[in-house]
């Protein structure tokens, strides 16, 4: 891949099973839902053990409206660019999105708005990254 790429980045991502939401039981590669929704949730280290409480608080608000929505979350490790989350949602493509997303909304009303907002106000920074997973080019050992 040298003549592929401009850029190579190696860093660590760790799966965060307290934090993933995903009730029907985990599933990093959805059949037929290779479009992704990532949200990086930079954080700062005096800042870490209030982000998480408030991403734990999501998690239950979820759980307790019953969302459809599922996602998965990852925590940086050595060799990533600053500390944050990554929060990983699938679907069948951006439309499939679109549509989950406004079920939540619908679904999460003012209580919703809250629980985000007092995630968000604890953040250092927020970057969003769409696209597509290539399962053609994974590799498993299994």
């Amino acid at each position: 891949m040298d003549k592929c790429y401009d850029t190579e980045l190696d860093y660590i991502l760790r799966l965060d099973n307290e934090l993933t939401y995903m009730p029907e039981g985990f599933n990093q590669t959805p059949e037929g839902e290779n479009y992704r929704n990532n949200h990086m949730l930079y954080v700062s280290p005096g800042n870490r053990d209030v982000v998480r409480e408030k991403m734990k608080a999501v998690k239950d608000f979820f759980a307790k409206k019953g969302s459809k929505m599922h996602y998965r979350v990852y925590s940086s490790g050595f060799g990533a660019k600053g500390e944050y989350y990554m929060v990983a949602v699938a679907a069948k493509d951006d439309i499939d999105l679109a549509q989950k997303g406004k079920a939540n909304d619908e679904l999460f009303g003012d209580e919703g708005k809250k629980v985000f907002g007092e995630l968000w106000s604890n953040l250092l920074k927020y970057e969003e990254v769409t696209g597509w997973i290539r399962p053609d080019l994974a590799y498993s050992s299994k």
